[in-house]
């Protein structure tokens, strides 16, 4: 057996591929390896339903997996689980840009919990000096955490107005809740972006329509300007908030001239055909 693997850190998507090219689907806990311990990831590994001894290799794709260091640190979490296959680590924009761009040019961009771009040349990523994504403190622009940190900024600053407020406040708890689950809690870049289905829900309402835009605007302008400054390329997206705010965002780009040409919200059956193939 052989397993591909879309790891992001709210929900994993598992492919196990059976001799005959069968493919069975499964969903866990998502995890990043910046954020969860080690004990944390090995239990999420531990809950596939399989029999471990017949897999062969993996290919996981995975959020936070950017660096040599900390793939090489993950290998080993896999390794001390699946003790009998080759496991491989890789980061999730390689997976992204497999899953959206194939064999051709192209910008392949994140907008899941949290966010990423790269430049894919049709075999692998092109290398440069920048860094994106830089997780949800530092960055993750246009992703879910990011737009739940602007929710709340508004539910706190007094812009979401009173009615909104109390839904709010139902859902999510009152300000003391929040800052305890952002502040003393592990998994704050989750559930931040948890607030993306309350925003999904209002988004017809004034206050929550600017939240998304300003979020876009912000990874337009400190990632896609970045990356691809002459606009000559197509640029596509995976994830979660990019096919939910899919309008929101084509009007974005629109506006500055780039053109969106796929949106993916789940890579993982274009992975596992790219593999396959």
């Amino acid at each position: 057996m052989i397993i591909v693997a879309d790891g992001g850190s709210t929900k994993c998507d598992w492919a196990f591929i059976e001799k005959s090219e069968n493919v069975i689907y499964q969903k866990t806990k998502g995890f990043n390896p910046n954020i969860n311990n080690d004990s944390e990831i090995k239990l999420i590994l531990e809950s596939l339903s399989l029999n471990r001894n017949d897999v062969v290799e993996i290919y996981y794709f995975g959020s936070g997996c950017s660096s040599t260091e900390i793939r090489s640190s993950l290998k080993q979490v896999f390794d001390c689980v699946f003790k009998k296959s080759k496991n491989n680590i890789f980061h999730d924009l390689e997976g992204s840009a497999l899953a959206c761009c194939g064999k051709e040019k192209g910008i392949a961009c994140i907008l899941g919990t949290g966010s990423n771009i790269c430049e894919w040349n049709g075999k692998e990523i092109v290398e440069n000096d920048l860094y994106f994504g830089n997780g949800y403190i530092l960055g993750d622009e246009g992703s879910g955490s990011h737009l739940g940190k602007l929710l709340i900024r508004e539910a706190f600053t007094g812009g979401l107005g009173k009615e909104l407020l109390e839904r709010f406040t139902l859902e999510f708890g009152n300000r003391d809740q929040i800052i305890q689950k952002v502040y003393s809690r592990s998994g704050a870049n989750v559930f931040l972006a948890s607030c993306t289905h309350f925003i999904s829900q209002n988004k017809e309402n004034t206050v929550i329509k600017s939240i998304i835009y300003e979020a876009f605007e912000v990874f337009v302008k400190t990632n896609l300007f970045q990356i691809s400054p002459l606009k000559n390329l197509p640029v596509n997206f995976v994830g979660s908030v990019a096919a939910i705010f899919k309008v929101e965002l084509h009007e974005v780009l629109l506006k500055h001239n780039y053109v969106c040409n796929k949106v993916v919200q789940n890579p993982l059956e274009e992975i596992v055909k790219a593999i396959l193939n």
